[in-house]
């Protein structure tokens, strides 16, 4: 279970850590998920309508997720492009061997990273409101 270095001694919000152990287990229920279990037949991501919902879009091939991503980087001093989902895990995974500040601080921006962006298609999916990832990154 590598993904348990990105929640275990992770000193952020519970419901932050539930959701990032939800997406690695790849156990958040997207409307790729939903579709096959005959629950939904719309597939379009609501945050940028460019593509299918999955965890991959989602977590950061969005380009909408991936801006956000990228400034949480860019906050930690690391000039990196957001890559797929799982790419980005491993790299997380590498990163937070150590029990050191570093690797405590990429913990909690992939948490925050992770938590916002579902919060925010949670928000158009059942609220129909739309923000500006310029309000989501103040937020």
């Amino acid at each position: 279970m590598s993904w348990r270095r990105l929640t275990y001694n992770n000193s952020r919000s519970p419901k932050w850590l539930f959701l990032v152990t939800l997406a690695t287990q790849g156990r958040l229920c997207t409307k790729d998920k939903l579709f096959k279990w005959g629950i939904t037949e719309d597939l379009n991501w609501p945050l940028c309508m460019q593509a299918e919902e999955t965890v991959d879009h989602l977590f950061f091939s969005c380009h909408v997720a991936a801006q956000l991503w990228k400034v949480f980087l860019v906050w930690q001093g690391i000039n990196r492009d957001p890559v797929e989902w799982k790419e980005d895990v491993l790299w997380m995974l590498n990163c937070c061997r150590n029990k050191n500040v570093v690797a405590t601080t990429y913990k909690m921006f992939l948490a925050a990273a992770v938590y916002f962006a579902w919060q925010e298609r949670n928000k158009i999916v059942f609220q129909k409101t739309r923000r500006q990832p310029e309000l989501i990154l103040a937020e």
